[in-house]
């Protein structure tokens, strides 16, 4: 349980796909940084041209929620895992009422050693830092690269399109299904399937 000094008040409200959504400081801003948001009116889509059955979605780093909310009425159940406690509190408040776990922990850690999915949905955090000082983080996504197979059969993962090579750096075996423009970057939606995949 997290003590009221864990527990920002609420920084502000933003809405996606008909939905409002409360966040807290410290957790991020999918309307801010505009790619969260994108992809979130994405998913739905995307998920229906890729022909991807969905029974249980894991939301890896899943934020304020806004990529779990979506799949939610699509999907028979739904996970969502982030690392930071502020954003586990965020989500799970904004998630009230839908059939969606949220869960503590870094990347598939909250998962069960035996747990699978049919689809994770990742969108890094891919610009990390301050100002003129923001990078990619490689170790998350290596260890991204390196796990979703594990735990999941398919993979959308929401990350720029003019930076395909940084996914092929770390590991990644995925292909740009869609891309979305963006007031910034232009967003890639990247699919990927898992070896044992049907």
């Amino acid at each position: 349980m997290l003590s009221p000094r864990q527990i920002a008040p609420w920084r502000r409200t933003f809405e996606a796909c008909g939905q409002r959504f409360h966040l807290r400081r410290g957790v991020f801003d999918p309307a801010r940084h505009l790619s969260g948001v994108a992809f979130a009116e994405a998913l739905p889509h995307v998920i229906e041209t890729q022909q991807i059955e969905l029974g249980t979605v894991v939301d890896v780093g899943t934020g304020s929620g806004v990529l779990a909310a979506v799949v939610a009425p699509i999907a028979q159940h739904v996970i969502a895992t982030d690392i930071d406690p502020r954003a586990v509190r965020c989500a799970a408040e904004n998630l009230a009422g839908l059939d969606v776990e949220v869960r503590l922990g870094d990347l598939f850690e909250p998962l069960g050693i035996h747990e699978r999915v049919d689809l994770v949905i990742a969108n890094p955090p891919y610009e990390i830092g301050d100002g003129d000082h923001r990078y990619t983080s490689p170790d998350l996504l290596r260890r991204l690269a390196e796990q979703w197979a594990t735990y999941g059969d398919h993979l959308l993962l929401g990350f720029p399109a003019d930076d395909a090579a940084s996914l092929d750096f770390v590991g990644f075996d995925v292909h740009l299904v869609e891309e979305i423009p963006t007031a910034g970057r232009p967003l890639g939606i990247y699919r990927g399937d898992a070896p044992c995949a049907g």
